[in-house]
C-alpha cells in the first residue's frame, strides 16, 4: 500500500489530547484497494499520566454519542504498545519514505499521533512531509462528506476506511475534471 489513512477518537481538540482510540487502513488511490486495517484501543488514565490532556466539553460530547461509538473508546492497552503496535503494522504493510499518511483535518489526527510518539519517546514512522489532508481533497473534489458515513460512524477504523474512500474519489474525480481554460 502506498497510502494510509488514520483516524483518531480523543477527549480534546487541541494539541496533546488523550487519544482513546486509533484506526488505520492502507489503501491504494489508483486501484481503490482498502485493507482490513486495525483498530487500537488506548486507555486514558494512561494518556493523562503521559502529560496528554483532556478537554471537558469534548468528554461531554462523547457521552451524546451512540453506544457503539463510546463502546469502541472504553479502556484499551497503554499509549506505549498502542503506538509500538501502530508503527508495526506500517512496515508490516510497506510503510516507507514514498507512503502517504492521510487524516482529517491539517492540523488534527496526523498530528496529535506525532504528539502522542513525543510523549512517549518513540520515533514517529513517518515525515512530517508524508502528511496529507482528507479534507482537502473532499474540498477540492466537492464531495459530500455525509455520503460516507455508516452506522460505526465515530469509530476510529470505520472512519479511517471512509476517509480513505474519500481520497480514493476524491482523487479519481480530480483527476478525470478537465483542466481549466487558460487566460
Amino acid at each position: 500500500m502506498k497510502d494510509y489513512s488514520a483516524d483518531i477518537e480523543t477527549f480534546g481538540n487541541r494539541p496533546y489530547s488523550v487519544i482513546l482510540s486509533i484506526g488505520i487502513v492502507g489503501f491504494d488511490r489508483d486501484t481503490g484497494e482498502i485493507d482490513n486495517g486495525i483498530e487500537l484501543n488506548v486507555d486514558a488514565t494512561d494518556c493523562v499520566a503521559k502529560g496528554l490532556r483532556m478537554d471537558a466539553s469534548t468528554v461531554l460530547w462523547w457521552l451524546k454519542q451512540s453506544d457503539q461509538a463510546r463502546a469502541a473508546i472504553a479502556g484499551g492497552s497503554s499509549l506505549e504498545y498502542a503506538l509500538k503496535m501502530l508503527t508495526n503494522y506500517l512496515n508490516d504493510t510497506g510503510f516507507n519514505k514514498q507512503s502517504s499518511i492521510w487524516g482529517n483535518g491539517a492540523g488534527f489526527d496526523v498530528n496529535l499521533l506525532e504528539d502522542a510518539y513525543e510523549v512517549q519517546g518513540i520515533k514517529c514512522p513517518w515525515n512530517f512531509w508524508q502528511a496529507r489532508d482528507v479534507r482537502t481533497v473532499v474540498d477540492l473534489a466537492s464531495l459530500d462528506k455525509k455520503a460516507y458515513r455508516g452506522d460505526d460512524h465515530h469509530t476510529a477504523l470505520a472512519d479511517a476506511k471512509a476517509q480513505a474512500q474519500m481520497v480514493i474519489d476524491g482523487v479519481h474525480k480530480l483527476r478525470g475534471a478537465r483542466s481549466a481554460p487558460k487566460p
